[in-house]
């Protein structure tokens, strides 16, 4: 990953296959392909790499604007939620899901299944197939 100061001409120039990263914008370069240039940022804990449109289609000071408008949103997009709001999303989700099968905290179960004893002695063992 070699790190330049990227400008039209040394973008024009580069034709060897790789990422090259720019020394004035963080987390932003250009990946050189066999065919094609493509402007990228790099994102997040995981480092995912992200193309945010292909050279010369996009010049390199809209990608150098566009990549720090997207890093920058990266900060935003992280805000937090309150416990009330995550419950009431929780809740929802959860509404929509089939009643539980299994026994409740009164001890009784609320699906009409064998119980587990009788689940037990009806199965085959395998030496019987």
């Amino acid at each position: 990953m070699p790190r330049l100061h990227l400008t039209n001409i040394a973008v024009q120039r580069l034709s060897t296959i790789g990422i090259y990263y720019d020394t004035t914008t963080p987390a932003f370069g250009i990946r050189v392909g066999k065919h094609r240039k493509a402007w990228v940022i790099t994102q997040g804990t995981d480092r995912q790499r992200i193309s945010i449109g292909h050279y010369p289609s996009m010049s390199l000071a809209e990608a150098r604007k566009e990549a720090k408008k997207r890093l920058a949103n990266e900060l935003v997009k992280g805000a937090r939620l309150s416990f009330s709001e995550a419950y009431g999303q929780y809740k929802l989700v959860i509404a929509g899901k089939k009643p539980r099968t299994q026994k409740t905290t009164s001890g009784t179960s609320t699906s009409t299944s064998l119980p587990n004893s009788e689940k037990r002695s009806s199965r085959k063992s395998p030496t019987s197939m």
